[in-house]
C-alpha cells in the first residue's frame, strides 16, 4: 500500500479507535466508506453502520443519503420523509473496496453482478442480516418515490482500490457495462459506476480537514458600527447568481447543505407559498429585478471575515437565516441573470452566546417552534461545558465531545468515535435512563417533546454523560467485533438493558444528586473492557427473547419482556 494512504489509514484507525486486532482489509473498507459518506454530509457517521458484517454478494458498503443526511436504518428514513417538504434528494451509494494495488476486470465484473443481483426482485446471492437490512432500507426508496426530487434516488457504484486508475480500455469498459446493466432495472434518476483509486483517497481525505472558505463578490456594502460581541458586520449588496455560485455550491459544483446547520429552519420546497412566489417573481422578467427589494435577504455568521472592498472572504460561514431564500435561488439558478440581487448581512463572531442570540432573533420574526432551537438550549450548553470540565477532572477517561453544532469538530483532530452530537446524546439518554429505546431508535426528532424532562437545566449532567460514555463503549465493541455487528441498530436497546445486568438497583430521579453516585458505580463497570462484561449480558438476553429484528424489537411488549428478563 502507498505509504501516504498508510499513514491515512493509521491516522483513521487512530481517529475513530479501530481495534488493532482487525485486519487491515476490513480498516480500510471503513476508512473508504466513511470517506465517501463525509462527502455526502458533514455530520459524523459510525464507519462500523454502513459497512457491510460479511463479503455477501460482493458489496463492502451501502450508503443511502437522503435530505442531506445519512441514514442507516428504515425508522431514520421515516423520520425524515416526516418533514414539511413535497420532495427529497436520495443518493444511494454501494462500494467494493480491495487492499490490492491494481484494478482487475475480474474483480469489477464480481462487483457488478453482485449489484445487479442486489437490485432484483429476488436476488440468488446470500445476503448476511446486515445487508439484507440495508437492502430493505434502499428498497423503502423506490416505495416513497412520490417524495422524491425526478420521483427516484440516483445511485453511485464505487470500486476502490490503493492502487492508480490508468484508464484502460478494459477497465473502462467493465465500469460502463456495469452501469448500463443497473440503468436497465428504470430505478434511478442518474448511474454512475467509478473507479476510486490511491490519487482520489488522498484527495478526499485531505479536503476534509480543510476549512470551507468561500469568496463572495458585492455590488456595494456599508459596515455596521461597532458592537459589543461582534468582531464586525456588513451589509451588503450581492448578485444571487454569486451567492448560488460561491457560498451555495462548492468547487465541484455540488451543493453545501451543511451552511444551513445553523438555520433553525429546513428548507421546505419549492411548492410552498413563500417560495412558490419567490420562484414566481424570478421567472418574470419584470418582477426579477426587483426580487433583491422585494426579499429579506440572508444573514451570513463566520468567525473570520475580511473585507477586500468589492469582495468578502468567509472562513467556516453558516447561512442562519435566509433557508427558503437561498434554496430557492439554488432551484433557479438556471434563471438567475446579473440584475437579480439580494441583501446579505455578513457579522463576524466567535462567541457562542453572541451567535446563539443572532440566531434566534433572526428566525423568531415569525413564529418557529422553540423544539427547533434545541442546539442553543440552556441544557445543551450546560452539558456542553460539562463535558469539557469532566476532561480535566477524570484525565484517566477517554474524552468525549458533545457535538451540538452539526460539523463542530469536521477540521480539527478530536478523535472522530468520540464525537456524540446532541441528537444521539438525548436518543441515548431516552433509551438508558428513561427504557425508551423504542423511542430512541423510531423518533429521534420527537424525543424532547414526548420526553420534555430532557430539556430541564436542573437534571443532573452526569447522566447525560453516562449515556454518551455508553454509546461510546458499545460502539467500540461493535467496531471490534466483540458484539455483533446486526446489533448496531438494536444498541438503543442495549443501552436499556445496562443499568438491570448492572445490578444497580433502581435508577434516582435524573435531577437528583443520588443520580452522581449512581451513574460513577456505572462508569466505573464501563470502564473495564468498555463494559464488554455487561454488553455481553444484554446481548445474550436480546437473544434469549428471540429475534431481534426492527418490528420486533420496537414494540412496548419486547421491551418490557425484555426488561422483566434484565432484571432476574
Amino acid at each position: 500500500m502507498n505509504l501516504v494512504l498508510v499513514n491515512l489509514l493509521k491516522s483513521f484507525r487512530a481517529t475513530h479507535e479501530i481495534d488493532v486486532k482487525l485486519p487491515e482489509e476490513k480498516a480500510f473498507e471503513y476508512f473508504v466508506n466513511s470517506l465517501l459518506a463525509q462527502g455526502l454530509s458533514p455530520a459524523k457517521v459510525d464507519p462500523v453502520a454502513i459497512t457491510a458484517a460479511d463479503d455477501d454478494a460482493g458489496i463492502d458498503g451501502i450508503i443511502v443519503a437522503l435530505d442531506g443526511e445519512i441514514v442507516v436504518s428504515l425508522d431514520e428514513a421515516e423520520e425524515i420523509f416526516k418533514r414539511p417538504k413535497h420532495q427529497f434528494e436520495a443518493e444511494i451509494v454501494l462500494t467494493q473496496v480491495k487492499t490490492s494495488e491494481h484494478f482487475s476486470k475480474a474483480e469489477i465484473t464480481n462487483f457488478s453482478d453482485g449489484v445487479y443481483d442486489f437490485f432484483s426482485s429476488n436476488p440468488k446471492l446470500p445476503h448476511g442480516k446486515w445487508t439484507s437490512d440495508a437492502r430493505e432500507l434502499v428498497f423503502s426508496l423506490f416505495e416513497s418515490a412520490a417524495k422524491l426530487k425526478g420521483g427516484r434516488p440516483s445511485l453511485r457504484l464505487v470500486f476502490a482500490t490503493t492502487g492508480s486508475y490508468r484508464h484502460e480500455p478494459e477497465l473502462r469498459a467493465a465500469f460502463e457495462i456495469m452501469q448500463d446493466k443497473v440503468t436497465q432495472y428504470g430505478l434511478f434518476s442518474a448511474v454512475k459506476a467509478e473507479p476510486l483509486d490511491r490519487d482520489s483517497l488522498i484527495e478526499k481525505s485531505s479536503k476534509l480537514k480543510t476549512d470551507v472558505v468561500a469568496e463572495l463578490p458585492c455590488i456595494g456594502s456599508a459596515a455596521y458600527p461597532i458592537v459589543d460581541g461582534i468582531t464586525s458586520a456588513y451589509v451588503a449588496v450581492v448578485r444571487a447568481k454569486d451567492l448560488v455560485d460561491r457560498l451555495l455550491l462548492d468547487e465541484s459544483g455540488s451543493p453545501r447543505p451543511f451552511i444551513f446547520d445553523e438555520n433553525v429552519r429546513d428548507f421546505l420546497g419549492i411548492d410552498n407559498e413563500v417560495n412558490d412566489k419567490m420562484q414566481n417573481a424570478l421567472a418574470d422578467e419584470k418582477m426579477r429585478s426587483r426580487f433583491g427589494i422585494m426579499n429579506n435577504g440572508v444573514t451570513i455568521i463566520s468567525p473570520a471575515v475580511t473585507n477586500r472592498g468589492t469582495t468578502f472572504t468567509l472562513k467556516q460561514f453558516q447561512i442562519v437565516n435566509g433557508c427558503q431564500t437561498s434554496n430557492t435561488l439554488l432551484e433557479q439558478r438556471a434563471s438567475l441573470s446579473d440584475d437579480v440581487v439580494i441583501t446579505a448581512k455578513i457579522v463576524e463572531a466567535s462567541d457562542p452566546e453572541v451567535i446563539a442570540s443572532i440566531i434566534k432573533a433572526t428566525n423568531s420574526q415569525t413564529k418557529v417552534d422553540e423544539s427547533a432551537f434545541l442546539s442553543l438550549s440552556p441544557v445543551a450548553r450546560k452539558i456542553e461545558k460539562y463535558f469539557q470540565a469532566r476532561a480535566q477532572t477524570h484525565p484517566t477517561e477517554p474524552e468525549l465531545f458533545l457535538e451540538r453544532r452539526q460539523g463542530q469538530f469536521r477540521a480539527t483532530d478530536v478523535t472522530q468515535s468520540r464525537i456524540i452530537n446532541l441528537k444521539d446524546l438525548f436518543r441515548a439518554v431516552a433509551a438508558f435512563w428513561f427504557d425508551r429505546p423504542d423511542l430512541a431508535a423510531r423518533y429521534p426528532a420527537e424525543i424532547t417533546k414526548e420526553l420534555k424532562i430532557l430539556l430541564e437545566s436542573s437534571n443532573r449532567e452526569i447522566v447525560y454523560f453516562t449515556a454518551a460514555m455508553a454509546l461510546y463503549r458499545v460502539g467500540l465493541l461493535i467496531s471490534a467485533r466483540k458484539v455483533p455487528q446486526d446489533f448496531i441498530k438494536a444498541r438503543w436497546h442495549l443501552l436499556m438493558c445496562l443499568k438491570y445486568v448492572a445490578k444497580a438497583g433502581d435508577a434516582p430521579n435524573i435531577n437528583h444528586r443520588k443520580a452522581d453516585t449512581y451513574c460513577d458505580g456505572l462508569l466505573t463497570k464501563l470502564a473495564d473492557e468498555n463494559g464488554l462484561a455487561m454488553f455481553d449480558a444484554a446481548v445474550n438476553l436480546m437473544k434469549v427473547q428471540g429475534s431481534h429484528a426492527r418490528d420486533t424489537i420496537r414494540t412496548r411488549t419486547y421491551i418490557e419482556s425484555l426488561k422483566i428478563a434484565a432484571k432476574t
